[in-house]
């Protein structure tokens, strides 16, 4: 068949735990040497090599790679991030990261060289990246109106930029096509829905994140979404399924996925899963003789109803959500984080030795764990991440404050062992 181709207000520092000497000085207590910083410089696509099972990185780990912060330019929300979901990719040359700006504009993305990241506690010392150009997403074939769709996954390969597109209202029984690829020569392939007789597979569960696989893997891509809380159509944890993109096939038909992880309500679900969870980020990391599937969210701390921000239990305590004002679903608190499972349950999920919702995390790490707190920042944003060469950015929507109540996302850098 024929291709279908065709500085910031100091209310939003950021704060890093410290040691005080008696002199008085602070030093970061986390500002210790990794065994390798280096990071790819371009050239042919790098997938980590497959390791048999061994340790699995650990809050540890991540305090010793943090690297340090950097932002985006300024800008409003149609030419700059403003509003942006801190959806992002390292590109193939190991020098640039796509940025996604607000998600009414779902068909571009920013070009952005990165500056050295800096570890800091005064918000003004943040460094911005350089913004190099806006590019555009050529609109896919079978969708007509944009106005409804949020642009969710980027992904930058050999074979092309792999994109997922989410319909924002589509949470009943529907599915509707989500998989893209843009290709060498600059043409749409797709849209494409994802099919598999071994796993429900629907745009809710894998219009979202992107991530390389690692070899052992045979496939382009790896995809999930946590789905829509509350919503018969939900997961009850974050998804990944394995694809191996065909770009011949007519826009709109099923590209084959392989389901690795998917959690399906009443049937089996990650353990302290509830409708206030959400994961928004994935990466699949080999560092040395260590690894970890990650996956960077949000999660509830203490109680969960759902309602108004403020409910009195039977009991008679009252519970009061400070950070979300509209009916729906509350929490006391919300954190801020990375889910950390071992990559072996994961690949033996993707070779059937496990079933998908049996896999469970290792370990959950608060954002606060790793030695940094994010002042007057939203604590219920999306949480994104991005992994290459070495290199793991996890993106914090929301996590800067720059005047007039203008916030932008806060990029984090972590420097792993390849």
């Amino acid at each position: 068949m024929a291709s279908m181709c065709r500085r910031l207000r100091v209310g939003a520092c950021l704060v890093f735990a410290c040691l005080v000497t008696p002199a008085g000085r602070c030093i970061a207590a986390d500002d210790v040497p990794v065994a390798t910083e280096a990071v790819a410089s371009g050239g042919q696509e790098s997938r980590p090599q497959a390791k048999p099972a061994g340790s699995v990185l650990r809050a540890d780990d991540f305090r010793r790679a943090f690297r340090g912060v950097w932002a985006p330019p300024s800008g409003g929300w149609k030419d700059g991030f403003t509003g942006s979901y801190a959806t992002h990719e390292q590109a193939r040359d190991g020098r640039t990261v796509y940025l996604k700006g607000h998600q009414s504009q779902p068909m571009r993305y920013a070009v952005l060289v990165p500056p050295e990241p800096v570890k800091t506690r005064d918000c003004k010392s943040v460094p911005r990246a350089e913004l190099v150009e806006w590019r555009e997403i050529p609109a896919p074939p079978n969708v007509t109106d944009r106005s409804g769709i949020h642009q969710y996954g980027l992904l930058d390969t050999d074979k092309g930029l792999f994109v997922t597109f989410k319909a924002f209202y589509a949470v009943g029984g529907e599915d509707f096509p989500s998989q893209g690829m843009v290709d060498p020569a600059g043409a749409m392939c797709g849209l494409y829905r994802l099919a598999s007789p071994a796993g429900k597979c629907d745009h809710n569960r894998v219009a979202g994140y992107m991530c390389r696989p690692p070899r052992g893997i045979d496939a382009d891509y790896l995809v999930g979404l946590c789905g829509t809380p509350g919503s018969r159509a939900s997961s009850a944890g974050p998804s990944l399924f394995a694809v191996r993109f065909d770009p011949t096939l007519e826009a709109g038909k099923a590209q084959a996925a392989t389901p690795i992880l998917s959690y399906v309500p009443g049937q089996g679900q990650m353990r302290d899963w509830d409708n206030i969870t959400s994961v928004r980020g994935a990466a699949w990391i080999e560092a040395g003789d260590k690894g970890a599937v990650v996956f960077s969210g949000m999660r509830s701390v203490g109680h969960v109803w759902y309602g108004k921000p403020e409910a009195t239990a039977a009991d008679g305590t009252t519970y009061v959500d400070r950070h979300r004002s509209s009916k729906g679903y509350h929490a006391e608190g919300y954190a801020q984080g990375l889910w950390v499972y071992d990559p072996a349950d994961v690949r033996d999920a993707f070779h059937g030795k496990r079933r998908p919702e049996e896999v469970q995390p290792v370990e959950w790490i608060d954002l606060k764990d790793l030695g940094l707190t994010l002042d007057d920042a939203p604590v219920d944003g999306w949480v994104t991440a991005s992994f290459r060469d070495g290199r793991l950015i996890v993106g914090v929507q929301h996590g800067l404050t720059e005047g007039a109540g203008a916030r932008l996302p806060l990029m984090l850098e972590f420097h792993l062992a390849k």
